[in-house]
């Protein structure tokens, strides 16, 4: 079945792996490594970047030489969330910033991400096998009941999902509680970080969305049946965020 082998990541693999082998000789001296999140050791500022959300947009801003240099960590999570890593690497008194996006949004733009990559997209050498079993499957709805199948009716196989595919609430909560300062939305994506700004004490920038995947509006990708599907899947992100179908 297509979906096992979109599902069937193994991490132990990927973290072994020699793209992550050089990124960990790479920031050996830091000492700090934290998955997907960026930190800023001076001011103990944290970003945690959650996938499909303007993170490459925000961390381009960030890294701009007007603003703060960030030693890169881009390394997958578990289903245990970002909140162990936050508490062994003693990032509980950062400031931690992260942004959110309506769930039924994020999970098109993930479909179209893995579905469009390409060889030369330079994600593809880690996403290899997750881009080339979606792009067997033919279209966004079958996708939806694939994943819905895997993730609530095969023996619950949350523990080997993608970390892409995961609630967003794993990497800003942590038994129930919100340990993040500022969360801004992707709907108000040059707002809300123009306020991160203004926190921060940063000079304005304009943001652009990077790594855009293309696709048109979300509504029109789904149904009644796919909307319950995601309304399932997401209903922790839904709840925490406050989030909706239409917003």
């Amino acid at each position: 079945m297509v979906v096992n082998k979109i599902m069937d990541v193994n991490f132990k693999e990927l973290w072994d792996s020699p793209y992550y082998q050089k990124l960990r000789d790479k920031n050996k001296d830091m000492d700090k490594q934290v998955s997907n999140c960026m930190v800023w050791e001076k001011s103990k500022v944290l970003f945690i970047h959650i996938p499909k959300t303007a993170g490459s947009s925000i961390k381009h801003i960030l890294t701009h030489p007007q603003s703060l240099t960030i030693p890169e960590t881009i390394h997958p999570i578990t289903a245990k969330g970002a909140w162990p890593l936050i508490e062994r690497y003693n990032f509980k008194d950062y400031f931690k910033v992260a942004f959110v996006r309506n769930p039924w949004d994020r999970f098109v733009s993930m479909y179209f991400y893995f579905k469009n990559m390409t060889p030369d997209h330079y994600a593809y050498k880690y996403d290899k096998d997750i881009s080339e079993s979606v792009k067997q499957i033919k279209t966004f709805e079958e996708f939806c009941y694939c994943f819905y199948d895997y993730f609530f009716c095969d023996n619950n196989q949350i523990g080997r999902l993608p970390f892409h595919m995961l609630n967003q609430s794993k990497w800003t909560h942590h038994k129930g509680t919100c340990f993040v300062d500022y969360i801004g939305r992707f709907e108000n994506l040059k707002e809300d970080f123009r306020k991160l700004e203004k926190i921060m004490g940063l000079p304005h920038r304009t943001i652009k969305h990077l790594n855009k995947s293309e696709h048109k509006d979300y509504k029109t990708y789904y149904n009644s049946k796919t909307i319950d599907i995601i309304s399932n899947v997401y209903k922790e992100d839904i709840i925490n965020f406050n989030y909706s179908y239409e917003t």
